[in-house]
């Protein structure tokens, strides 16, 4: 096909096999007197919504891309220009409210570009994503950024409140655990330093008999240590069960 534009020839186009009644655009020329660029963006998501199922945080979360289409029409007239914006699967169009022109895959905006002038035109897509997280799995950082989310309802931020204060409750435990088995390293590592140095010496001597006053000390040590680690290790068992048994039931929105 050749095209004229007011009489004057405009340019060469091929056709491809099309139904009866079907519209296809042609592309038959570059048009050097209008520049066209894209400049995309996308934002970050922004949680909408929020809820706890079973132990699960829920969470609605709406992603932005915005596509920015500068336009400088150098003619001396106005132009109509047409826009192809690729559809996203599972997007929608919200900026412009309608599209001109619809196909399988993509939008079509109609723009009128003003002669001499530069112009901006925006095609928006959204997307609302749920995404779930097991709160067992959520570190203290993350309860303290769900927490400040503007669109918390008030029983879920008092849900993660008190999540926060069972974790906290048994990484006391943890961390006096954690403390104690230190210990009980740094004595056993002493004990095998006094008993190397017993081998060097008479027995009785005076430096024998301290070193076994000392090692008989650190067993009466270990022996507390050891005591204590069990209770420890009990309650933090006790205190694991009862959060999960409160995340298990969790019904909050």
């Amino acid at each position: 096909a050749t095209v004229f534009e007011g009489g004057i020839y405009a340019g060469d186009a091929r056709l491809s096999d099309t139904q009866p009644g079907e519209k296809k655009l042609l592309s038959y020329a570059l048009d050097l007197a209008c520049d066209i660029t894209a400049e995309p963006d996308a934002a970050a998501g922004e949680i909408v919504a929020m809820k706890i199922a079973r132990g699960t945080l829920i969470l609605q979360i709406k992603y932005v891309h915005n596509t920015q289409y500068r336009i400088f029409n150098k003619r001396a007239a106005k132009r109509l220009v047409m826009i192809e914006q690729a559809m996203r699967p599972g997007w929608d169009l919200v900026q412009p409210k309608e599209a001109a022109e619809k196909t399988a895959d993509l939008y079509r905006f109609r723009v009128t570009a003003e002669p001499g002038e530069e112009q901006t035109f925006d095609v928006r897509l959204q997307q609302i994503a749920e995404e779930s997280v097991l709160l067992t799995s959520l570190e203290d950082d993350m309860i303290v950024y769900y927490m400040k989310q503007k669109t918390i309802p008030g029983k879920v931020k008092d849900a993660l409140r008190k999540l926060s204060d069972m974790k906290a409750e048994i990484g006391n435990i943890r961390a006096r655990i954690a403390n104690l088995q230190a210990r009980r390293n740094e004595i056993t590592a002493d004990q095998n330093r006094i008993r190397e140095n017993m081998k060097t010496v008479q027995r009785p001597s005076d430096n024998y008999s301290r070193w076994e006053r000392k090692l008989a000390q650190q067993e009466d040590e270990m022996d507390k240590i050891q005591g204590e680690l069990e209770n420890l290790k009990a309650t933090e068992l006790q205190k694991q069960k009862d959060m999960d048994d409160y995340l298990s039931g969790l019904e909050e929105e």
